[in-house]
């Protein structure tokens, strides 16, 4: 400053300061388990840094890459991160953004992953027809044939007949007694496999007998299917002019 005499002179320090990055993280949400999970953000820096970001998942890294950004401050999408895998439950994702100079920037997001779906069932008989109805016990083997996007599931079955059992006389004394038509299924949870045994016989005067074995599958969410699969004894109407 002068007054044309005299002249003052001084000086300031401006300091002009670096801004963190701005993030918005998306991919929030509830996904059905083991469908692909995509994660996404938008950043933005002042002053168009190059930003360093990385996606972890349950403390996790799963993806990471470099971005430059516009000076000025205007937004840039990120590279979409997708993730497949997760078990059922809640997780947490973190979007971290560091521009080199401010201290990283960490913004969370929730992911729950659930399974509402029930399992598929479709389970075949083999025999399906008991012949000859000779009223003798007889192997049966039903594949249940059941799937779930969840994993394993936990089968379980249990038999029926349109039929009443027969009655037979007991060899000692004068009670009569029912026979055991069927036995209790016996299941490998792991091969899916059902085992029984079933009596080849019809009552003499029906129609054939019919059973029918009703099986159920239950995934870990505690979603169920039921499915049901016959085994027929065709009726025998010639004993009757023996």
């Amino acid at each position: 400053a002068t007054d044309s005499k005299d002249t003052t002179v001084d000086s300031t320090l401006l300091i002009v300061g670096n801004s963190a990055p701005t993030v918005t993280p998306s991919g929030a949400g509830s996904y059905q388990v083991n469908t692909a999970i995509h994660l996404s953000g938008i950043v933005a820096d002042f002053d168009g840094d190059n930003l360093q970001y990385a996606w972890t998942v349950d403390s996790a890294t799963k993806c990471s890459g470099n971005i430059s950004a516009f000076a000025g401050g205007a937004p840039v999408a990120l590279t979409d991160c997708q993730i497949a895998g997760l078990d059922l439950g809640a997780h947490s994702a973190i979007l971290s953004v560091n521009d080199g100079v401010n201290a990283t920037v960490n913004t969370p997001v929730s992911i729950q992953v659930v399974d509402t779906d029930a399992p598929t069932l479709a389970p075949v008989a083999k025999p399906s027809i008991l012949w000859p109805a000779n009223g003798k016990l007889v192997d049966v083997v039903i594949r249940a044939n059941a799937r779930d996007n969840g994993g394993p599931v936990q089968l379980a079955a249990t038999v029926t007949s349109n039929e009443r059992a027969r009655r037979e006389r007991c060899e000692r004394g004068h009670d009569r007694r029912e026979q055991k038509d069927w036995t209790l299924p016996v299941i490998d949870q792991k091969t899916g496999k059902i085992s029984l045994k079933l009596r080849a016989e019809s009552a003499k005067h029906g129609p054939e007998r019919v059973y029918t074995v009703t099986v159920s599958a239950t995934d870990r969410s505690g979603n169920v299917s039921t499915a049901c699969v016959q085994i027929k004894v065709p009726a025998n109407h010639r004993r009757d002019h023996r």
